[in-house]
This record gives structure tokens, sequence and C-alpha cells, in this order.
């Protein structure tokens, strides 16, 4: 029995000694845990984060990435109604198209996340040789083109959240936009749209996809106004200047 005890106590020992290890927790993988295959699995899962855009500490309990974003812009659609006290609806101010500005949290819900998920996208692609995707193997061509998809998708989100769109209340104002593709380094001639959308096949898509939007200022305006009160009519000119427009709250859906 005593050697039956002195052999248990031993084997404790060491059972003891070897699951132990000293451990620091972060909020990032190590230099040493970080693979090609870790940061590619890391852009879905940064999109159900919590607290993504830095202000879930604060209190903020619309912060948690993707979904809020989904909620906030159905919330603006309509779709999505709340009775009582909205004061309890965590995403009042998107529904009731209020206190969206600059100078409000609720705008690092789209801002920030989105340009985080951008550049995980990014690094992902720069550590890709792309020289000749031919000799790439299969896993490397995989990843790229899952950060590329990722990445497009992020920027329409973004050009859907912030692009204007001329509407029944307000008008486009002094702007006009012109935009182009290009693939591979080349200009990209899309066809015709199905249901408003644009496909790029992936056949044609040899090399980066780049879009580009150029805003043009219209020229303001003169007229010449009559007034009829002045003796013999005097006439006035008028250099007349749209408003600038406001700025865009509703995604275009």
């Amino acid at each position: 029995m005593k050697n039956i005890l002195k052999i248990s106590a031993a084997a404790l020992g060491l059972l003891l000694s070897g699951c132990i290890k000293d451990a620091t927790p972060t909020d990032i993988a190590p230099e040493d845990q970080t693979t090609l295959e870790t940061m590619v699995r890391g852009i879905p899962a940064a999109l159900v984060k919590a607290g993504s855009a830095g202000y879930a500490k604060d209190g903020q309990a619309w912060d948690f990435a993707l979904p809020a974003i989904h909620i906030a812009t159905e919330s603006m659609t309509g779709d999505l109604v709340i009775t009582g006290n909205i004061g309890y609806d965590w995403f009042n101010q998107w529904g009731t198209n209020n206190a969206l500005g600059s100078d409000y949290a609720v705008g690092a819900l789209t801002w920030n996340n989105y340009y985080s998920w951008i550049m995980m996208a990014n690094n992902v692609i720069n550590l890709i040789d792309e020289t000749n995707v031919a000799t790439l193997g299969a896993a490397e061509r995989s990843y790229l083109g899952f950060a590329y998809a990722y990445r497009a998708m992020f920027y329409l989100d973004l050009v859907r959240l912030y692009e204007f769109k001329e509407n029944t209340v307000t008008e486009a104002g002094n702007s006009t936009y012109n935009t182009t593709v290009n693939v591979g380094g080349k200009a990209y001639t899309l066809g015709t749209p199905e249901n408003g959308k644009y496909t790029i096949p992936g056949t044609d898509i040899k090399g980066d996809i780049v879009i580009s939007v150029t805003k043009t200022v219209k020229p303001s305006s003169v007229v010449s106004v009559t007034d009829p009160r002045q003796r013999g009519g005097k006439t006035t000119h008028h250099q007349l200047r749209p408003s600038p427009s406001p700025m865009v709250t509703r995604s275009a859906r």
C-alpha cells in the first residue's frame, strides 16, 4: 500500500508540473501563431466581433460589427418598427434618421469597421506574390480569391452607404459622378445590368479590379431677373449656386 501511494504521489507531481504553463492573454495572435490561413480565417471572424468599432466599452450596445450594420440599415428602410419608448431601441438613431453626423459615435459603426476589414483583406493580398498566378498553389489561389471577394464586398457596401442617390425628396445637388472600371490595368466595359447589378465573369478577372469614381462639380448658373418694382424695370444678375447635398444617411438596396 505504501509503494502504491508513493507512485501515485509521484505521478501526480509529474502531471501538475507538466500541465501548468504560464501564458499572457492578448487581444491579437502573437506573430509566431500568425499564418496566411489564420489571417484569412480572421476576416469572417472580425465580421461578428462584439465591440468592433471600439464603443462597446463605453456602453454602446449597437457595437457588434456586421450584424449591427444590417440591423441599422434595415431600421432606416422602415421595415423595423419600434413602438413605445424608442430610448430602449439601440438603433433608434438610424430608425429616426437623427444624430447621424460625423460628430456622433454611431458613424464609427460603418466607417471604423469597413476600413479595418479592408485592411485585413489587403494584408492577405500583400502576402501573396501575384507575379504569376498560374504558379500559385491551390490554397494560395483560394486565399487570394477569398480576400479579393471580401474586399470588393466591403467597398460595394461603402458605395451603397455613402454614394448619393437622387430621390423624390432631395435633388442630386451640384455634382455629377462618373464611374470607370479597370481590370488588370486595362479599362473594362461592363455589360448590361441584371436587376440593377453588374457582373464581371471570373474568367475576365486577370488582376486587380479598380473602380474609380470621378466627382465633377457643376458650374454655377447666372440668370437675369427684372424687378418690376424699379422704375423702367431694373435688370439685376444673380448667381445661383446649388446648395450642397446633405450627408447621405440611407442605404441604397
